[in-house]
């Protein structure tokens, strides 16, 4: 059975001596997120300090290679600056005349399908320290083309970009084969996919593992993703549970969780064990980010393993604290809890200086981050602005080193409409709840708001917040647009690949069957109004125009019958609208509609209408619209 080494035959303790050419040596991170936060003056510099140190620990250690476990850069579209510093370093440690002492034996042209070979193997390059990385839902593909900015990368051959799922309802995970003398190793990788989704490809069995055709019960599995980890339940939709993963793995890299968990661990109910790196520089001020950063070089010699772990020295000192003024006797006002909060702060910073052995002030590279968080239940609540300007040159977060809150106060009597009152203090503990104080994804709030609303009936409700999602936080500025187009094409292929629909006659049948029936409300929305549909027929002849003829060649008559359009207008009274569509020229039919539409003409010319009347005609004349287009775009479909 396979199992972790603790004593490897041939292991030099020496790292500065080569490795022996049984084992492979692979250093691991995640999430370095690149550029993270670089156009601060104090901070904008820590990922890039903290990833040279990372490489340049890989170079001292002489592995065979480093494994990046997605989320290198921080943006989706980083900055000329981060891609020149990146780049920098990439050319600094990568490049040069090392040998490289293992050999890929898979098919190199399903593993890089873009470039179809591994960049060492490239006569064009001197690589000395071969990368392998997946990408992060910070840097995954999006846009034209579906590239991110790990392909410029795997262009410039500083990188080996796999694990990119062309299609993610349907995943074939193919292994990059590695050997070295006896010991073979086997590399999966799936890069960043939205947890909802893959979860549900998980669950419907949709994800294949390839393995090798050949002694596969020698190789040594290992497996990189970047997704929520949930370690136990595998109906949580938001995560993907290490139940879902198959037993014959051995070791799995788990990205994009922040909290350093790097020594392996057993999975629960599986035989695999997880190591969980996490990331190297602090993107939040939460629990997890201030536990000790550190990286791995895992050692495997056949079919047995171990992880050796390296402290990261360069990463900033992050220390956060919980405070409840409550149980505090001594405070009364304002100033003594100011006072009692900065002598709070003043003992993390002493303590910082002894842990880290600090002499001196603080410099830019070793000023630390610092959180409280405060229940100020009780008390009136202070600035947090005010409070960090004392610590203007001490603490590197000055303005965000409180997080105040309060507890949860009981729910309230229902009022006279039936209406729980919310707690005032809501917002403070959902900030609380997000640990670092910040707002919830915007994904989230624009699915919780469709879904307040109602669904729509051709767009979805998940996908346009992940359109919405794409043009915000990555700077898509055709996510929305090309959804709604791509949208409209499924809905026309289904019609068309329906077998229940044969002739023209059943599409407009099938678009009907999808428009309001009698007795049921529109909602109408910025309209105004309560527009009711109690009955509706379709007069007249059938079209006998085929499907490929343009709207405009064809003759469509529509009877609406008791539209209830009270309170738009004083003077008009529930009708019957006849509506004749022909060369895109519409006709209403209806004596009394001409006679109302005249007569309020005329008032307007003569400046008499109300700013009442107006209102409404401006009702009458977007209800009339909304119910042209909608046959109109029946009659496109």
């Amino acid at each position: 059975a396979k199992g972790c080494l603790t004593t490897l035959v041939g292991v030099m303790a020496d790292e500065d001596q080569s490795p022996p050419d049984e084992v492979i040596r692979i250093l691991v991170a995640t999430d370095n997120h690149l550029g993270y936060n670089e156009k601060d003056v104090i901070r904008g510099d820590d990922s890039f300090r903290t990833f040279e140190e990372i490489m340049r620990i890989a170079k001292a250690s002489k592995v065979d290679f480093v494994l990046l476990g997605g989320d290198t850069f921080h943006d989706n579209k980083p900055s000329r600056n981060t891609l020149l510093k990146t780049s920098q370093i990439f050319q600094k440690y990568c490049l040069g005349d090392d040998p490289i002492h293992f050999e890929v034996v898979s098919d190199q042209s399903i593993n890089f399908p873009d470039t179809a070979c591994v960049n060492y193997e490239d006569p064009n390059y001197n690589i000395g320290l071969p990368v392998f990385s997946i990408h992060g839902n910070h840097d995954d593909p999006t846009g034209v083309g579906g590239f991110s900015a790990m392909d410029i990368l795997d262009r410039c051959k500083f990188v080996n970009y796999f694990g990119k799922a062309s299609n993610v309802n349907d995943i074939k995970l193919y292994p990059i084969l590695i050997r070295k003398g006896s010991t073979k190793l086997a590399l999966y990788g799936l890069g960043s996919v939205r947890d909802e989704r893959l979860h549900r490809t998980f669950q419907s069995k949709k994800v294949q593992w390839i393995r090798a055709s050949e002694d596969k019960e020698d190789f040594f599995n290992l497996f990189v993703l970047h997704q929520n980890r949930s370690r136990r339940n595998q109906y949580y939709k938001n995560s993907i549970s290490e139940a879902m993963l198959p037993e014959f793995l051995d070791m799995v890299v788990w990205g994009h969780e922040h909290e350093c968990l790097i020594d392996p661990v057993e999975s629960i109910g599986k035989n695999y064990y997880v190591c969980q790196p996490g990331s190297s520089v602090a993107t939040s001020l939460s629990t997890g980010e201030s536990v000790p950063k550190h990286v791995g070089i895992l050692e495997i010699k056949g079919d047995q393993y171990r992880m050796l772990k390296r402290k990261l020295k360069t990463v900033r000192p992050f220390k956060m604290q919980d405070v409840v003024l409550s149980a505090v006797g001594s405070l009364v006002d304002e100033e003594d809890v100011m006072t009692f909060l900065e002598e709070k702060v003043e003992n993390i910073l002493e303590d910082i200086r002894e842990e880290y052995k600090i002499e001196g002030p603080f410099t830019r590279e070793t000023m630390p981050l610092v959180r409280l968080r405060v229940d100020y239940s009780g008390f009136k609540k202070i600035s947090s602005m005010r409070f960090g300007q004392k610590f203007v040159g001490k603490v590197a977060n000055h303005d965000e080193i409180l997080l105040l809150h309060r507890k949860a106060a009981k729910k309230k009597a229902s009022n006279a409409k039936g209406k729980e009152a919310l707690p005032e203090n809501e917002f403070d503990n959902l900030l609380l709840s997000r640990e670092d104080g910040k707002a919830p994804p915007i994904h989230d709030l624009v699915n919780k708001h469709l879904n307040i609303v109602g669904h729509m009936s051709i767009l979805r409700n998940i996908k346009m917040a992940e359109a919405v999602q794409k043009f915000v936080e990555k700077t898509e500025k055709d996510a929305i647009e090309d959804y709604f187009d791509r949208a409209l094409q499924e809905r026309k292929k289904e019609l068309i690949n329906d077998p229940g629909i044969k002739s023209r006659a059943d599409i407009d049948e099938a678009v009907a069957s999808q428009m309001p029936l009698e007795g049921e409300n529109i909602d109408v929305g910025d309209l105004g109004g309560d527009v009711k549909v109690e009955d509706m027929e379709i007069s007249g002849s059938k079209p006998s125009a085929s499907m490929s003829a343009p709207p405009s060649k064809m003759k469509r008559k529509r009877k609406i019958q008791s539209v209830d359009l009270s309170g738009i207008s004083s003077d008009s009274d529930p009708d019957y609208i006849e509506v004749k569509e022909e060369v895109d020229d519409f006709e209403f039919e209806d004596s009394q509609a001409k006679k109302s539409r005249t007569k309020r003409a005329r008032a307007s010319t003569k400046k008499k209408a109300s700013a009442k009347g107006k209102e409404n005609r401006r009702r009458q004349g977007s209800i009339r619209q909304y119910m042209s287009l909608s046959m109109s775009g029946s009659q496109a479909t």
